[in-house]
């Protein structure tokens, strides 16, 4: 779920060492790497597509590890979560993992880091890898020649849209029939975009930008007015803004910079925002309810 906190970090350090979260990869046959985490009890497998030319350099033709035995991955993104409703937040460390460049990404491992008082610092209590999904009945991604190529399906099987991008591309599905693609251009919320489909109609919507969200029929996002220095958000459907469309104008909001608020679920139609107001950047909270 994107937009989560005023700010993010894209690495984890402390003084001039990075935070290890006790990962560990072992490559294997046939075309396997196991994941390992010595912090905790976690331990997975992840089998690469025995068919995929990204891997060839690695892997022989029996799948067994020829090159490059180690797995190197990077911090992604670093963000504060409640994760144990405790009302003490814990860190949401989030690390891509890679065999021999960034293209060849094939998922990331989430670890939750938890500030241990006597030890004076944070420590691992939960560690998972979560991989990437490239393609479901309704959509399917590929990475070719530096590009990365997207199509959504309907329940059909027929194509409605594809295209392609050098930046990778976030699918999911917002409802039962509503897919939602979405592409990160730069840092920050204010500068990613997204079109929604209809799976069951084959109804594209406009593409929207600076997008915190979306949640049944309807997206999630910010407007900036550089006339009136008026920052609000908008949630409207996202195929039609007659059939609905409300604007929260947030009143007297600091321009700290592009990405002025944070929104957060609370519970199905329900979502908070946070923003900063004032000189001082005093921070407020707004809830917003969603239409039934």
């Amino acid at each position: 779920m994107r937009g989560r906190c005023l700010k993010s970090f894209p690495r984890l350090g402390f003084g001039e060492k990075e935070f290890d979260t006790g990962y560990s990869f072992e490559l294997c046959a046939p075309h396997r790497v196991i994941i390992k985490n010595q912090y905790t009890s976690y331990e997975t497998v992840y089998d690469f597509p025995s068919e995929s030319k990204e891997f060839e350099e690695v892997f022989d033709d029996n799948g067994t590890p020829v090159k490059n035995k180690s797995v190197w991955f990077w911090y992604t993104e670093v963000l504060p979560s409640d994760t144990d409703g405790d009302g003490v937040y814990e860190l949401v460390a989030r690390q891509n993992t890679c065999l021999l460049n960034n293209a060849d990404n094939f998922g990331r491992c989430i670890s939750i880091l938890k500030y241990d008082k006597k030890a004076g610092g944070f420590k691992v209590i939960d560690a998972k890898f979560e991989e990437r999904i490239y393609s479901s009945d309704l959509y399917h991604i590929s990475y070719e020649a530096l590009l990365y190529t997207y199509t959504i399906y309907d329940r059909n099987g027929d194509v409605i849209f594809k295209d392609s991008n050098w930046r990778e591309p976030e699918i999911s599905m917002v409802s039962d029939d509503i897919v939602e693609l979405c592409i990160q251009t730069g840092t920050g919320l204010s500068t990613n975009w997204a079109i929604f489909f209809d799976v069951e109609t084959g109804e594209q919507s406009e593409t929207y930008h600076h997008v915190f969200g979306a949640e049944g029929d309807y997206v999630i996002f910010g407007d900036y007015d550089s006339e009136t220095d008026e920052r609000s958000i908008v949630v409207q459907n996202v195929f039609d803004s007659s059939r609905y469309y409300k604007k929260y104008v947030l009143e007297d909001a600091s321009s700290l910079d592009a990405d002025f608020a944070a929104i957060e679920p609370l519970a199905y139609g329900r979502w908070e925002i946070t923003y900063l107001v004032g000189e001082d950047y005093k921070q407020e909270k707004l809830v917003i309810h969603l239409p039934d």
